[in-house]
């Protein structure tokens, strides 16, 4: 399986502090003999500096990591773009693509209502002009799609893909809502968002998975995303 989401490269966001943590973070994705793939998506936040600010330091701590991890995990270039109405979308953000695809994984901003004319305008962009591949990170944690509606059709209608984070399937107050946005085809696929510190549970969101919605829809979560 291919992990979408994570935080482990060391020293670009608040994942992970230095090669030591990141080193002992992959160790740890080993272990769940899940996932044999990670993609290396860091904050990106486009108010605060630009692309090329972004890659100049996320280029060195890749290069670092790539050469000290010696273990069968495949690393992956790619972001996490915190998408802002108050900043212009640059066609550089097509270089924050995950690996050598055109998905992008996208964060909403965490405001109590969005506006959806915005949103919709910026996806248009996205999609239409740079032709990219919109993922939506953690679809449950912004106040405004924690429930089904209207929104969380119209981006499935436009082609937008969502994932749920693993923890959101194994925590009580929040697995029925997980469960129900599979069911009703809002989520492609499960990330573990995995920081240092905060709980990997991968296997136990996909067993979860399995016993509520079958093998099948398992291994359709497990089997979304692929490189080529």
């Amino acid at each position: 399986m291919i992990d979408i989401h994570t935080h482990i490269l060391h020293e670009v966001d608040h994942g992970s502090d230095n090669i030591e943590t990141s080193l002992r973070m992959l160790a740890e994705i080993e272990a769940t003999g899940v996932i044999d793939t990670v993609v290396l998506t860091s904050h990106f936040y486009m108010e605060e500096e630009s692309v090329s600010e972004y890659l100049e330091r996320y280029d060195v701590a890749f290069e670092q990591l790539t050469n000290a991890y010696t273990g069968p995990i495949k690393l992956v270039r790619g972001a996490e773009v915190k998408v802002s109405p108050y900043v212009e979308l640059t066609r550089d953000v097509k270089k924050l693509t995950l690996g050598d695809t055109n998905y992008i994984l996208l964060e909403l901003p965490f405001d109590k209502r969005i506006n959806e004319e915005w949103l919709f305008d910026t996806l248009s962009v996205l999609i239409d002009e740079y032709d990219l591949i919109p993922i939506l990170a953690h679809v449950e944690e912004y106040n405004y799609t924690q429930k089904p509606c209207r929104l969380l059709d119209d981006l499935v209608d436009r082609g937008v893909y969502m994932h749920l984070d693993a923890v959101a399937l194994v925590e009580r107050r929040t697995q029925k809502m997980a469960l129900n946005f599979i069911k009703r085809g809002y989520v492609d696929t499960i990330a573990t968002d995995y920081h240092d510190g905060r709980r990997l549970c991968i296997n136990e969101a996909l067993e979860v998975v399995q016993k509520h919605l079958g093998k099948d829809t398992r291994d359709d979560i497990e089997n979304f995303f692929r490189l080529s």
